[in-house]
């Protein structure tokens, strides 16, 4: 008998806590990240498109934490460049080189004064930057001493920032945020993402 009540009490509490602990909720987002330093960086590459997807948790009624990875691309601004190089490189063209960031962190939401199902919202995180460029192109008789700026460093980053949800439904709702990105150093790229996405 006092065994039935043992085996009756471990799945009582064991649907508890399956009960308590909270469900995930995955976020998908898409937006633009805008440069904003180093001057390395702001001088060679243009505003980019970035995606991002993460799984969260609610773990009160006002704050969410949850992790998050993050692509994002930014052009090398070879108009630009191409009329610097002109001085000492004349009839010279070159293309490639874009900038990619993959970003993999934790993030914590904290939900500010409800409007009706609109909340405000604050947003902190950290996370691992992994930079890569494209392959560089250059055409003309000095292609080659053609010197391609070179920026983007592996490390750890930060970002902060704001943002809106609203309900859609009662399972998933809509947020739209701006952040900052930034890190120590100076080969830690600095941007601001601004997104539109969804969390069901």
């Amino acid at each position: 008998m006092f065994r039935r009540f043992l085996v009756a009490g471990c799945v009582v509490a064991a649907a508890s806590s399956a009960r308590a602990f909270p469900s995930p909720r995955v976020t998908v987002a898409l937006g633009g990240a805008q440069p904003v330093g180093p001057a390395a960086f702001t001088d060679a590459w243009n505003l980019g498109p970035m995606v991002a997807g993460g799984v969260a948790f609610e773990v009160s009624r006002r704050i969410t934490v949850g992790g998050e990875v993050g692509f994002h691309r930014f052009g090398f601004d070879d108009d630009a460049f191409t009329d610097k190089l002109q001085a000492s490189f004349p009839g010279e063209t070159v293309g490639g080189n874009d900038l990619e960031l993959l970003t993999v962190g934790a993030v914590v939401e904290v939900a500010l004064q409800e409007w009706g199902t609109t909340k405000p919202f604050l947003l902190a995180g950290a996370c691992y930057d992994n930079a890569t460029r494209t392959a560089s192109r250059a055409s003309g008789p000095n292609a080659s001493l053609i010197p391609f700026p070179a920026f983007g460093e592996d490390g750890f980053a930060m970002w902060a920032g704001a943002g809106v949800r609203t309900a859609l439904t009662p399972g998933a709702s809509l947020f739209l945020d701006a952040s900052y990105h930034f890190g120590p150093g100076d080969e830690i790229a600095r941007f601001v993402p601004i997104r539109l996405g969804v969390s069901f």
